[in-house]
């Protein structure tokens, strides 16, 4: 019989405990952590087959491709901060350093992330919007889609098209737009999964090097009785 798979935990000791959590490296950390748990949100939806393109499988996927664009603005200016703490540890240098050099993710962050987690998903701009939607040439539009529109199960189409009219809509000409939009999507994508692996490889080094330690996982549900 297969034994069941143990979780692990990272855990720190009362004894660090009482100096740890007051720790400025500790709490940049947790920072980012925060970000990151965030994130872990968006990987189903941005994972799902684009051969589902049913009302709910799009709603979700550009949802949390949105999300995640707004986070990662986020999460950035997160990363920077850490450096005071961890730019020496090759982790961080190989992770967070090269993104943060990188021009490439330099001018995505101040050309595109930037309005996107100001005006468009945190901050739902009447202006922006707006924009967006006289993007659209004049002619039939569609505006939601649903198999039964209950709730859950509409998608209203023309809301996440006008984000994209109102980020890339001066594009000369339709083609043009659709490379931005597929541009966009795919530069979200791997600056997503590049913000994961290097948070993922210095969150784990940066504890052990604080002290932490990994030990099988105690689940509440199994504390004794007589535990006070």
């Amino acid at each position: 019989m297969t034994e069941p798979i143990q979780d692990q935990g990272v855990y720190a000791a009362g004894e660090l405990w009482a100096t740890l959590r007051s720790d400025p490296a500790f709490l940049e950390l947790m920072r980012l952590a925060r970000v990151v748990n965030s994130l872990t949100l968006a990987y189903p939806p941005i994972l799902l087959t684009l051969a589902d393109q049913s009302p709910r499988a799009r709603r979700e996927r550009f949802a949390a491709m949105l999300y995640a664009a707004a986070l990662l603005h986020e999460g950035l200016h997160t990363a920077q901060s850490l450096g005071q703490h961890f730019r020496d540890m090759p982790q961080y240098k190989a992770g967070f350093g090269a993104i943060l050099s990188d021009p490439a993710v330099r001018a995505f962050r101040s050309n595109v992330l930037d309005g996107i987690r100001d005006q468009l998903v945190f901050h739902f701009d009447r202006k922006s919007l707006s924009k967006g939607l006289h993007a659209f040439p004049t002619g039939e539009v569609l505006i939601a889609t649903s198999t039964d529109f209950r709730q859950g199960e509409t998608y209203f189409d023309l809301a996440d098209e006008a984000l994209l009219g109102a980020l890339f809509g001066d594009a000369p000409t339709p083609e043009a737009y659709l490379d931005r939009v597929g541009k966009f999507l795919g530069d979200v994508t791997a600056l997503f999964n590049r913000f994961m692996r290097a948070s993922h490889s210095l969150i784990p080094t940066a504890l052990g090097t604080m002290g932490c330690y990994v030990k099988p996982f105690q689940r509440p549900d199994s504390i004794p009785d007589d535990a006070g």
